[in-house]
């Protein structure tokens, strides 16, 4: 017999807004409400792009900033509210997992897109690897000042997840600068099944932790083995075929 809800959980998940719903968001591989929180995103992405498609580089930073200051704006006004009210890690959780907190990592990865940077000089490569390096030791130090108190932290609320998609958005700028083959083609491979590893490592983490016999550095590399040979699987037989209809159905149409 179903349980009572599991009509919400199975159509919430499918037409992904499981993300709305505190007891839909992580009930089913808990990863997966990121991908409601995309397919949000690109939904409003579809009604902005006439807007930025022919934009010059002053107005796209200026919208990212925009989008930036409101979305810690948001992040701000949720932790202080819920810190007020006494609310339990999973109301911090919840309003957190929505498109308003996350928004500005999706606009940063766009802003990196559309800059198509050029190969830079040595001045500009040492540049963006220091603010790339001072991105990634602020982001150290926040974590390991506040991590065992993540939501009762303005800090690592407000700040952390915007520090690391700038250290993201700077080290991909920078690789993209340089595309050395040495460095470049791991990258790419990786880069083509970065979703699909993320989607899959919980659930292989689960199996590994429950199952295996391995502990320590060996369950570890364990892990990362089975989660890049079914993301490797999972984006040849399922996400190429995929996208490959979608093309070819779009041509169509």
């Amino acid at each position: 017999m179903l349980d009572k809800d599991a009509l919400l959980q199975i159509l919430s998940h499918l037409l992904l807004v499981h993300n709305f719903f505190q007891n839909t968001a992580f009930s089913i591989n808990g990863v997966t409400w990121s991908l409601s929180v995309e397919l949000q995103f690109y939904v409003l992405a579809f009604f902005i792009a006439p807007l930025i498609i022919r934009a010059n580089l002053t107005f796209l930073i200026r919208g990212y900033l925009a989008i930036l200051s409101g979305v810690l704006t948001y992040r701000f006004a949720c932790w202080y509210w819920l810190s007020k009210t006494g609310a339990f890690d999973a109301a911090f959780i919840h309003l957190f997992s929505q498109v308003p907190a996350l928004i500005d990592s999706f606009a940063l990865g766009g802003l990196v897109c559309m800059l198509n940077l050029p190969r830079l000089n040595r001045a500009q490569t040492v540049l963006l690897v220091f603010l790339a390096s001072s991105l990634l030791l602020a982001t150290y130090f926040i974590y390991d000042e506040n991590a065992s108190r993540f939501w009762i932290s303005l800090p690592m609320t407000v700040l952390f997840r915007s520090l690391v998609a700038a250290f993201a958005g700077v080290a991909l700028s920078l690789a993209m600068s340089i595309r050395t083959s040495l460095l470049w083609r791991p990258m790419l491979e990786l880069g083509k099944i970065s979703y699909s590893i993320y989607i899959w490592h919980l659930i292989v983490l689960y199996l590994v932790q429950r199952y295996s016999p391995f502990k320590g550095i060996a369950a570890v590399l364990t892990i990362i083995a089975f989660t890049i040979v079914l993301a490797k699987l999972s984006y040849l037989l399922l996400e190429m075929p995929l996208m490959r209809w979608a093309h070819n159905a779009g041509r169509t149409l």
